[in-house]
């Protein structure tokens, strides 16, 4: 590996301190941050721990929300060695290969900062708990934008703000979503508790046509759950720009329609 005058990061020696990087860190987007710098310095002077960043490595590709976000190659590669062989053809000098490493944690990045600015973002006091599901359009629009660069990553963010619109809108049916038992649901049994609270159950439907049209949306939700669990287990990519298109905007176009059947039901109370 090439040696350079200087380090990259100021705080390069930091990489060597801490006994969990997982724990110590509070936030994601500092967790990515962290791994970010490891590789960074890693590429220009060699000076990271594998352990550590074995350790984000795991703990990304792990959540549900992150895994299809996280770039192949640092799912591919399980340690810092094995991953040099691969990152020292990803540039002809450190500069550029710490280019390669930044610019493809964007994505991620992006997805982290801005949800942490959706969680940080006060509440109206005149907004209703029911405004609140409008919370996920800025994973939505990010999810289309991502369709055609990062299809596995589009269809991870829609899953997440389907997810969002769940239990945002089941806390509107005075539903403890606050229950430990409601963590241990899939996003398939969320929706499914949902549609009976809103009177949406295909059996119960005036006409069997619209009942059909409800079976419908249940076999896309299933589906949704099922490529969400998926997606992240192998470095391959699993969507289509095109497959995973159909999937964002399917899966807004049922979140919009609950969204709006549960507040029609709260007006009519």
């Amino acid at each position: 590996m090439e040696e350079v005058s200087g380090n990259y990061l100021t705080n390069v020696s930091s990489l060597t301190t801490e006994v969990n990087v997982v724990r110590r860190l509070a936030t994601d987007a500092e967790r990515l941050i962290y791994l970010e710098a490891l590789l960074c310095a890693y590429v220009t002077n060699g000076v990271a721990e594998n352990e550590y960043f074995q350790q984000l490595r795991t703990y990304f590709s792990s959540k549900f929300d992150t895994k299809g976000l996280l770039p192949r190659w640092i799912k591919t590669f399980k340690s810092l060695p094995a991953l040099w062989e691969y990152l020292r053809f990803q540039g002809a000098n450190p500069e550029a290969r710490r280019t390669f490493i930044q610019e493809s944690l964007i994505p991620l990045k992006d997805y982290l900062l801005a949800s942490e600015n959706l969680s940080k973002k006060p509440a109206s006091p005149n907004e209703s708990h029911s405004d609140n599901a409008d919370v996920p359009q800025t994973m939505w629009t990010k999810a289309k934008d991502e369709c055609w660069d990062n299809p596995d990553g589009a269809a991870t963010m829609a899953a997440m703000a389907f997810e969002s619109m769940l239990e945002t809108t089941l806390s509107d049916t005075d539903f403890d979503t606050n229950h430990p038992g409601y963590s241990d649901l899939g996003l398939y049994a969320r929706y499914q508790e949902l549609i009976k609270r809103l009177g949406l159950h295909p059996g119960l439907q005036s006409t069997v046509s619209f009942g059909s049209v409800l079976d419908g949306l249940a076999e896309i939700v299933s589906g949704l759950d099922l490529l969400s669990s998926e997606i992240g287990e192998k470095a391959d990519d699993r969507l289509t720009p095109g497959q995973a298109e159909l999937t964002v905007n399917l899966a807004s176009a049922i979140a919009d329609y609950l969204t709006e059947t549960s507040r029609e039901l709260k007006e009519l109370d």
